[in-house]
């Protein structure tokens, strides 16, 4: 072979200039669940790695789990909820998040401390730690479920309401669950997913987290957005859990009124002989719909990070062109939730540049940017129609 690329036409006279360029896809969080909890919940020889501040101090240790190895990091009653949450048909990855590690018990402090660090890792949360108080089977440590409440009320861009079972049952028209009654006092959101304890053939209970089952059918299939953002959080069939009443059974009538009453969700069967059930409710009990504020919330997240990838270049100034592309990254954006079906109406009605509000130098500031239509689910079918005879 002859070597004469050295000072050919092929080295000076042809160019070919190839940059590599670093593509940007935020909202991968928005796709996981953090499940927060204590040593009694960590199975024995589980393989888990140090959750450091910025200062350096393990805060925490954590481990990435899917469907393949989730029995191997966790027991008790967190093996059954990631079960319903993995048989129900969740596709990606939980962390499992030990925040007392090793401490004498779980407190605020230790929780939050953890919290700061790995909240940004999923937008859905969930806290598993036992109440000591209670001895008959599994149940949600009211103070745990209250710390976590409040930690993802003021970080509602970055965490959803928390997802909690409600196993107490409704008895005579009130609500005995301590956990919901220590939120509802403090004034705290959940998604609460109703179900009461399964009787074993042990004699055993075992209580299981519907809300869960929930997450795990809406993070299945991605939908026409191309995530799984906006997916329904209610009425959709599954066999991965029973109906919410005794035994798996059907609830009372005036059970499911006094649930719908306080935006509990619950399951109810769907009735087409094969014994499958669907959730009931879709949203937080203070009435938020879970699956558009997924929606509104990635949507804020996906452009802000997006504006600053765009910003964070050489010579954006403050201009009607950088006007017109940040408005491109908000259509394109909030456009895949049109193409999904769940926004309609979608308009845009950010002003012209030269007509937006005064602003620092270096500020753009654009009022109502834009609109749309949450298109929610069908939960109830009225037909009507007149027989002739």
């Amino acid at each position: 072979m002859a070597d004469d690329f050295l000072g050919s036409i092929a080295q000076e006279d042809v160019q070919f200039v190839t940059e590599i360029v670093k593509t940007v896809n935020p909202g991968d969080n928005f796709k996981h669940l953090v499940v927060y909890t204590d040593d009694s919940q960590i199975a024995s020889g589980a393989v888990m790695a140090n959750v450091k501040n910025p200062t350096g101090t393990v805060v925490a240790v954590y481990a990435e789990v899917t469907a393949d190895n989730y029995k191997d990091t966790v027991q008790g009653e967190l093996l059954v909820w990631l079960t319903d949450y993995f048989s129900a048909g969740g596709n990606e990855s939980v962390f499992i998040v030990n925040a007392q590690n090793g401490e004498a018990s779980l407190t605020k402090a230790i929780l939050t401390a953890a919290y700061n660090v790995t909240h940004q890792w999923g937008w859905f949360k969930t806290i598993c730690v036992e109440d000591a108080d209670v001895t008959t089977e599994f149940h949600l440590d009211p103070d745990a479920a209250s710390w976590l409440a409040e930690l993802c009320s003021t970080d509602k861009l970055l965490s959803s309401a928390p997802l909690y079972p409600m196993s107490m049952p409704v008895t005579s028209g009130e609500f005995t669950d301590t956990a919901y009654l220590a939120l509802e006092a403090a004034n705290l959101d959940a998604f609460w997913a109703y179900h009461l304890p399964a009787l074993q053939t042990d004699g055993t209970y075992v209580v299981h987290n519907g809300a869960l089952v929930a997450l795990g059918i809406a993070l299945n299939v991605m939908n026409a957005s191309g995530t799984y953002v906006g997916n329904s959080f209610d009425m959709v069939n599954t066999s991965a859990i029973t109906a919410s009443g005794i035994d798996g059974g059907a609830l009372d009538p005036t059970v499911q009124s006094i649930l719908k009453g306080a935006n509990i969700n619950y399951f109810k069967f769907v009735g087409d002989t094969t014994g499958a059930v669907a959730l009931r409710g879709g949203k937080t009990a203070k009435g938020d719909v879970m699956s558009a504020m997924w929606i509104v919330n990635f949507c804020n997240y996906y452009n802000k990070v997006m504006v600053a990838n765009y910003m964070a270049r050489r010579n954006v100034f403050k201009s009607s062109a950088t006007y017109d592309v940040i408005l491109s990254i908000l259509i394109k954006t909030v456009s895949r939730f049109v193409t999904s079906g769940r926004l309609v109406g979608f308009a845009l009605t950010a002003p012209a540049y030269a007509d937006l509000p005064p602003a620092a130098n270096d500020e753009i500031v654009v009022p109502n940017a834009w609109h749309a239509t949450y298109q929610d689910d069908l939960r109830t079918v009225k037909v009507y129609g007149t027989l002739y005879i």
